[in-house]
């Protein structure tokens, strides 16, 4: 079966701990963890403007993660 063109794959490090939670939210309420993530995302987007969102999320940690 072909995938749907709408969507993409993308790869995220994640500490553990929060792939654990995600893991364990998802087979309790029969979600996937993919989409999870996804609306989580979504939420962040809908709520802020993208120069509120980068903000808020340097406050939290956020950063370049690479060299």
């Amino acid at each position: 079966m072909p995938r749907d063109p709408k969507f993409q794959t993308m790869s995220v490090n994640l500490p553990a701990d929060l792939i654990q939670r995600v893991r364990t939210l998802g087979f309790h309420q029969d979600l996937s963890a993919s989409s999870i993530v996804e609306q989580a995302v979504l939420k962040f987007f809908e709520h802020y403007s993208e120069e509120e969102l980068a903000e808020k999320l340097r406050e939290l940690g956020a950063s370049l993660r690479r060299a």
